[in-house]
């Protein structure tokens, strides 16, 4: 069974109600919206909260009050970030793992513009950024910046010349 809403086929399928069913029994189908309707869920005070439509081949979620949160409240289970790449399927570009160590997961190489940086720790202490002419690996605030390796440390130009070894 279709619900129709706004006219989309005329005389066809069931339309949904203009109030709420009474009744224990969900309703069961697909529902399709014309063109560049929207589903709107209201606040308390009858204005918008949250809206879902499509427009010009473009889809949107709108949040208009409030923080807006994603959930997935299945144990153990995770959010998969998906695109297609130009292959022709769906691919994952990031993810929530809490199935797998409790992190977020990067499938994709993330792109910084200039002068937008990377922060690591509670206060910004380590920040990884490039400024349009130079990059920086900048230890901010209490404590050292410590490079560790298991096989040495090398620091090398672009052209794979070395500049500094440390076995």
């Amino acid at each position: 069974t279709k619900a129709y809403v706004d006219g989309l086929t005329p005389g066809a399928g069931v339309f949904l109600p203009l109030a709420g069913n009474t009744t224990a029994t969900a309703m069961t189908g697909d529902i399709f919206l014309a063109h560049q309707q929207q589903v709107r869920f209201l606040t308390s005070a009858n204005t918008t909260g949250l809206r879902i439509q499509s427009s010009n081949g473009n889809s949107f979620i709108d949040n208009e009050v409030g923080d807006m949160y994603i959930r997935q409240e299945a144990d153990s289970k995770n959010i998969f970030f998906q695109a297609d790449d130009g292959s022709g399927g769906n691919t994952t570009y990031f993810s929530v793992r809490p199935s797998n160590g409790a992190r977020t997961q990067f499938e994709k190489n993330t792109r910084h513009s200039d002068d937008v940086k990377a922060f690591f720790g509670n206060g910004n202490d380590l920040q990884i950024y490039h400024n349009g002419s130079s990059s920086y690996v900048d230890q901010t605030g209490t404590g050292k910046l410590i490079l560790q390796s298991t096989s040495g440390i090398n620091i090398q130009a672009t052209s794979g010349e070395t500049r500094f070894t440390q076995s």
